[in-house]
């Protein structure tokens, strides 16, 4: 089963893609970049969807570190206010989407699905 890392400072956007996904990832969950960087030292991990805006650290942070020791890892941006050259940036460091809030975990589902899934 492939595992899946949730970053956001929202608890209920972690509850809510854990539920969403769990009957066929591996679902972990981390309320920050710095807790989600100690998860990645245990566990491998196949995608991270994270929250672009969060406290001390923000997840173009985290997308940057995991391009330089992962670059393999399937990435997902999600964010509510971020500005369109931070989406830029996201971009330039080839996420595989970035996607605005309110998010439809259906619509998240899907897309690690397609990137995840070998195609039949």
């Amino acid at each position: 089963m492939k595992t899946v890392l949730v970053v956001d400072d929202e608890y209920l956007l972690r509850w809510a893609l854990k539920e969403g996904m769990q009957d066929d990832y591996r679902v972990l969950t981390a309320a920050s970049v710095d807790e989600a960087l100690e998860i990645l030292k245990v566990e491998s991990v196949h995608a991270v969807i994270t929250d672009l805006r969060m406290p001390i650290r923000g997840g173009l942070d985290l997308v940057r570190r995991l391009r330089a020791d992962r670059p393999k890892i399937k990435i997902f941006v999600v964010s509510a206010v971020g500005s369109d050259e931070e989406c830029n940036q996201c971009y330039d460091l080839d996420v595989e989407a970035v996607l605005r809030k309110p998010l439809e975990v259906p619509v998240i589902r899907r897309m690690i699905d397609l990137h995840l899934r070998p195609p039949v």
